[in-house]
């Protein structure tokens, strides 16, 4: 269910798999399931428009009010306590400027690069009295997301990918979520850019996550792509549209924001072909990066 901002629905035809700036680069150095079936209805227009876990929506919607019927509540439902404070990201941020803040001589001195650009599938949140006992976890990590995934395709090398690892993710927790940025629930697909694992830390990190990171959204046409922040500079590519929407997702008490869509091979290639220019990734390593 895509809700726009004036309040009119925007109708999605199949999965919706829908799912801080800049997460610490150097933090390694020195519940249950879903199912994957989810029944959203429109009952002003008696059709299921979308469909991607075990949870049944049904919304309705006349000229003077709408309400949310819930038949089963949203994973952080009932864990949600509020909107961090501190959940914008402050002024906009070009590609170029965020490119320049992975590719610093720290960052490479400390052996930190880019390995690829991922799709993703949200296996579990892991608690924090597991997180904080993983090798690799510093003070910088406090607030921040855990996650055990499910990397499922290589965006970069274009390969299929089949394992699971955890990463960090800057964007808080389910208790406390930054703003139009909710808490992936499992089951909820998403982009991501990580990094090459580092010695001793048991999960990897994901640079500057607000720029990579993407929901993603399946139909007969292919994936598409929504931006989940709003105070990042929008990439101006082509067939890249610009949008004002929410969505509930995993809770519907901070819907997702979304600020812009675009297809998965427009962002693939064009990364693909920045990242070659570059040398950023384990798979165009320049001379001085290894």
């Amino acid at each position: 269910m895509r809700i726009k901002k004036n309040n009119t629905y925007r109708t999605v035809v199949s999965a919706i798999a829908a799912a801080g700036l800049l997460t610490s680069l150097t933090a390694c150095n020195d519940n249950e399931e879903l199912s994957p079936k989810t029944s959203f209805t429109d009952s002003s227009m008696s059709t299921t428009v979308a469909e991607t876990a075990d949870i049944s929506f049904t919304v309705t919607a006349d000229s003077s009010s709408e309400s949310l019927h819930l038949s089963n509540k949203p994973a952080y439902d009932d864990v949600f306590k509020g909107i961090n404070s501190n959940s914008s990201t402050g002024a906009p941020m070009s590609y170029d400027e965020v490119m320049e803040m992975i590719t610093t001589p720290f960052q490479k001195e400390n052996g930190i690069f880019l390995d690829s650009f991922y799709i993703v599938e949200t296996v579990r949140v892991i608690p924090y009295e597991e997180a904080r006992n993983l090798n690799g976890w510093m003070e910088i990590c406090e607030g921040k997301t855990m996650y055990e995934v499910k990397l499922l395709k290589d965006l970069i090398s274009n390969e299929t990918v089949d394992r699971t690892e955890k990463i960090i993710v800057a964007m808080g927790t389910a208790e406390w979520q930054d703003n139009g940025d909710p808490v992936y629930a499992p089951g909820e697909k998403f982009t991501v850019a990580l990094t090459k694992p580092q010695e001793n830390c048991d999960f990897l990190q994901t640079p500057v996550s607000i720029m990579f990171r993407y929901d993603v959204v399946e139909d007969v046409a292919g994936i598409t792509l929504y931006s989940r922040k709003s105070e990042i500079d929008k990439l101006n590519l082509p067939e890249a549209a610009n949008i004002d929407e929410e969505i509930i997702t995993s809770t519907t008490q901070n819907p997702a924001v979304h600020s812009q869509k675009i297809g998965l091979d427009t962002l693939a290639d064009f990364l693909r072909s920045d990242w070659e220019q570059r040398g950023v990734s384990t798979h165009f390593e320049k001379e001085g990066n290894e």
